[in-house]
């Protein structure tokens, strides 16, 4: 993306476009590691050079075939992230004679009971995409889809999406509910010795309406750990713009002339991105990069933070084509 949206502020200036909004290019580092010395550095002690009343940044604009469509979406919200250090205790001694309240037992156990999925919550946001791509479906499977939110139908609508694609089924899932997924373990310091303390750090997103407050306590009273804190002071909360904006409007009239096919739906993204923190002081931040390749959705998501991660050229192109012809047409 940042190779995309270069080129497009790049070819503004070289076409000589005239331009009704200034066009600012700002590329941020630490975006994975919370921000802190990037974007959230920068509005704190550098507002005046970013400043804007739009902002387009990642995490929008895959296109996800269905029905004989793509769809292109606009993330307009997110959810809100926190790694929450949990933490056993129990009776240390020698591996020879079993304790009954080993602290890594009790780690497991409670690990095994936030593995159980939390509530299904409706957001008005995710039940307008959900909406949108019932829309494009033929009886019964339209009405089948809007079954969605039903807790009696729920867990077979997202058993039959899985089927057709785990990736977007386990997507759609996540968008549902708040979720935690456990990432670390530690615990002992030698093979015959059973430890007194056991920690495991879970990743906790949040759907708007949520708190980290409110959602720790209930972390706490499913697992029965016996200690929780949070890994940092400061968590992002769950951001959402108003779905009906101009750059969203703008975007539903250019993306046809793209894609024939290209239907325009707004997202909440299950990850969090640097637009937080622009939300947060009042700027409309919108994920969306126009993005098609014929290698397909499958292959192409399987590969994000993970095993031979990369960008197909096609839809490098794709991007930079759809995307300049948006900002162009906003700002023109």
């Amino acid at each position: 993306m940042t190779a995309v949206e270069l080129e497009v502020f790049l070819e503004l200036k070289r076409q000589k476009v005239p331009l009704k909004r200034d066009v600012i290019f700002f590329a941020a580092a630490d975006e994975e590691q919370s921000g802190t010395y990037g974007m959230e550095f920068m509005v704190k002690e550098h507002f005046d050079k970013i400043e804007c009343e739009y902002a387009i940044n990642e995490g929008g604009g895959l296109a996800l075939p269905m029905e004989g469509k793509n769809i292109y979406t606009v993330q307009n919200a997110e959810k809100g992230v926190g790694w929450y250090k949990l933490t056993t205790h129990g009776t240390p001694g020698h591996g020879s004679v079993p304790k009954a309240d080993n602290a890594l037992v009790k780690m497991s156990k409670a690990l095994m009971r936030l593995s159980h999925p939390q509530a299904i919550r409706k957001v008005p946001i995710v039940a307008q995409t959900m909406g949108g791509m019932a829309s494009l479906m033929k009886f019964p499977k339209n009405i089948f889809f809007t079954q969605l939110f039903n807790p009696l139908f729920s867990d077979i609508v997202l058993n039959a999406i899985g089927s057709m694609s785990k990736d977007f089924g386990e997507m759609v899932s996540a968008s549902l509910r708040d979720t935690i997924s456990p990432t670390m373990i530690n615990a002992g310091y030698k093979e015959n010795v059973i430890p007194s303390t056991c920690t495991a750090i879970i990743d906790c997103r949040i759907l708007p309406g949520q708190t980290h407050e409110k959602f720790m306590k209930i972390v706490k009273d499913i697992s029965g750990v016996d200690e929780i804190e949070l890994m940092t002071e400061s968590c992002p909360r769950p951001t959402e713009n108003p779905v009906d904006n101009e750059f969203y409007r703008v975007v539903k009239k250019v993306m046809p002339r793209h894609d024939p096919n290209a239907v325009v739906l707004p997202l909440m993204m299950t990850g969090a991105t640097d637009s937080r923190f622009l939300r947060e002081k009042g700027i409309i931040s919108l994920g969306f990069l126009p993005f098609r390749s014929v290698i397909g959705l499958e292959e192409y998501i399987g590969t994000m933070h993970s095993m031979d991660e990369r960008c197909p050229i096609d839809g490098l192109m794709f991007a930079y084509d759809a995307l300049f012809d948006v900002v162009s047409t906003f700002a023109g």
